[in-house]
């Protein structure tokens, strides 16, 4: 089966990992969600470019599935890594919330957290992440009532835009909902804030749910195939994704 706005692949299986991406109409917008189950920890990869193309990168590094990141190199909050490597240590943590991914897949989410809550996950971290906010953690839902959160303005919390998040959802196996939005003037797409992405990943049943870059950096690619559609100005280059990959050879 293939998705008729793309022509892409909406299901690939083999023995070490297994995605169906589905595409729903959900509060007048366009939404996929893409399930993903892998055999090893290792099949879930992250990748730090200068800004390019994220469906160049995903097809040079043979990715089934990549996403874009939490966009670390706009700015200086937090303690990052990506594949087991610590690229920006020992930095305050800011008003914001982060994603540890450990060397078990697992995911953890610490809110807006102190150093020592950061210290013992240290030894055992794949990935960290510095953006945010929270939606799900723990199977609770957070609820985000303000706009007081990050830098500036509160990137735009409340407002109805094109979304990304990804969540764990059981042991190897994980969940990315990524929207479409009001960009898309010629279909009045609704769109959605973070507190409605937050509903919709706690009514799938995510365990772990975790906001990323949104707006025209929020990027689904399948098989070399770019999946959502992009409001005015296009498709925004990135410096960081995420992308899950075959173990076979």
């Amino acid at each position: 089966m293939t998705d008729e706005a793309t022509g892409a692949p909406v299901e690939y299986r083999d023995s070490t990992l297994y995605v169906k991406i589905e595409s729903r109409i959900v509060n007048n917008t366009r939404v996929y969600f893409t399930w993903v189950q892998i055999a090893d920890p290792s099949q879930l990869r992250t990748l730090v470019t200068g800004e390019t193309s994220p469906v160049k990168k995903a097809i040079n590094v043979k990715a089934v599935v990549a996403i874009n990141g939490d966009w670390y190199s706009g700015r200086r909050e937090g303690v990052i890594y990506r594949n087991g490597v610590l690229i920006r240590p020992e930095k305050p943590f800011g008003n914001y919330d982060t994603l540890i991914i450990d060397d078990e897949g697992n995911f953890h989410i610490l809110c807006k957290p102190e150093d020592q809550e950061f210290a013992p996950y240290v030894g055992n971290i794949m990935h960290s992440f510095m953006f945010g906010p929270a939606l799900v953690v723990d199977g609770q839902k957070v609820e985000i009532t303000d706009n007081k959160y990050g830098s500036g303005p509160g990137m735009g919390l409340l407002n109805n835009t094109q979304r990304q998040c990804i969540c764990q959802m059981d042991t190897l196996s994980y969940l990315i909902i990524t929207t479409e939005g009001p960009e898309n003037k010629s279909d009045k797409e609704h769109g959605f804030s973070a507190p409605q992405l937050a509903q919709l990943a706690y009514d799938v049943g995510a365990k772990q749910a975790y906001n990323l870059d949104g707006g025209n950096s929020a990027c689904l690619v399948v098989n070399g195939v770019k999946m959502n559609r992009f409001g005015k100005g296009g498709i925004r280059e990135i410096t960081d994704m995420i992308y899950f990959i075959t173990a076979e050879p």
